[in-house]
């Protein structure tokens, strides 16, 4: 038999209130480090956060322009340069909006392309085409928008094919 005593019920709660408190401290610690360069990125995002609203005239989230940004940049090498260019380009139509800026823009022009492009991606939600397409926001697409008070967003669907007649499949 052993004379090794076995730590009290007090001493056990006292290591393991310390564990906890070292692991919640580390966390925090980390928590702390990755904050700064997420602002970093936000904050680097911010002249496309605020070109998306002037071309959609919404207040929209910045953590989300920062994914679509990264998301549209991922798609297409050009696009931040095709985007400096159409953020100079709406510099004079801040006080006017995107109406007039539209009525003077070539629609077959690139910075008529950028908008649409920047447009698209928020309100479907999904930045590209085909086996490419990248689901960025489903939930807060903006094309849920106009009917959110009205009718829920679809979370789930029915299984393949679920949202279409059999004729169409």
């Amino acid at each position: 038999m052993s004379n090794a005593r076995s730590p009290s019920p007090a001493m056990r709660r006292r290591s393991f209130l310390k564990s906890v408190s070292a692991v919640a401290l580390a966390g925090a610690v980390g928590m702390g480090a990755t904050l700064p360069s997420f602002a970093a990125t936000v904050q680097d995002a911010g002249p496309f956060h605020a070109f998306s609203q002037f071309i959609t005239g919404l207040d929209l989230d910045p953590v989300l322009a920062v994914r679509y940004l990264k998301a549209l940049s991922d798609q297409d090498a050009a696009f931040p340069k095709a985007l400096d260019a159409a953020i100079t380009a709406s510099a004079g139509f801040k006080d006017r909006g995107i109406d007039a800026m539209l009525k003077e823009l070539d629609a077959n022009g690139s910075v008529y392309a950028t908008i649409k492009t920047v447009t698209s991606a928020w309100y479907l939600g999904v930045v590209g085409a085909g086996p490419k397409a990248q689901l960025v926001a489903f939930h807060d697409a903006l094309m849920f928008s106009p009917t959110r008070d009205y009718v829920f967003v679809p979370t789930y669907g029915g299984g393949p094919n679920s949202w279409v007649s059999e004729k169409h499949i």
